[in-house]
């Protein structure tokens, strides 16, 4: 492999760097699981129409919000991911407008962003109203980032296009607030192996620069 040729002084680079972003890594999770751990110790937050919502006011500990929203059912999709021939990770998108719009048209101020498929039951689950177009649902859950940036799929730079600037992204507790908002854990781990690669790493190329000594010593040795 190319990663193996590379000379001794790139992996005494690389080794320190590999531990100082599994340090970072691990003071995010620390960091990600006590917001969790201290959110479940309050109340969710007060619901706010998506219309309404104000990142600065409406976002709990841990990124939770909860959102009234009317979703666009009819043209709710599935990004399905797959590598050679098998499935990779399958994702249910769902166009978030206002309580009371007319019309799914515009710039939509949010996207249902779902891990996997959902089922009519358990959507039915956040329905709390009729909308004009579709039904008002109550979602609780988490917002993230910029989804289309992390998924290149025709579908999702589609969906993406009809968002508005600011449109935010929610993925609900589908398991419910205890089980889906619960520390995650594994920090510990993920340093430990960070570490382990580290000194792999730097191994490596304290074992390439002894090589590559003993060649040029052997060389000098024979002129």
């Amino acid at each position: 492999m190319f990663f193996f040729k590379f000379p001794p002084i790139v992996y005494f680079i690389l080794a320190p760097i590999i531990a100082v972003l599994g340090v970072v890594m691990y003071f995010s999770m620390i960091g990600d699981d006590a917001a969790r751990a201290k959110a479940l110790t309050q109340a969710a937050p007060a619901q706010v129409a998506i219309e309404k919502f104000d990142a600065a006011k409406n976002v709990s500990e841990a990124d939770e919000v909860t959102v009234l929203a009317q979703l666009d059912v009819a043209n709710m999709s599935e990004v399905v991911r797959s590598k050679r021939g098998s499935e990779r990770d399958r994702t249910t998108l769902g166009m978030l407008y206002a309580t009371d719009a007319k019309a799914p048209t515009g710039q939509a101020p949010g996207m249902l962003v779902i891990d996997g498929s959902i089922d009519d039951t358990a959507l039915g689950k956040m329905v709390v109203a009729d909308g004009a177009f579709g039904p008002i649902i109550k979602v609780n859950g988490t917002i993230g980032a910029n989804f289309g940036k992390g998924k290149e799929t025709d579908m999702v730079v589609e969906k993406t296009a009809g968002l508005a600037p600011t449109a935010i992204y929610i993925a609900p507790f589908l398991n419910g607030r205890a089980v889906d908002l619960a520390p995650r854990g594994g920090a510990g781990g993920l340093l430990g192996f960070a570490l382990i690669v580290a000194a792999l790493v730097g191994g490596f190329g304290w074992f390439r620069q002894t090589r590559q000594r003993k060649a040029e010593q052997q060389i000098a040795g024979v002129i």
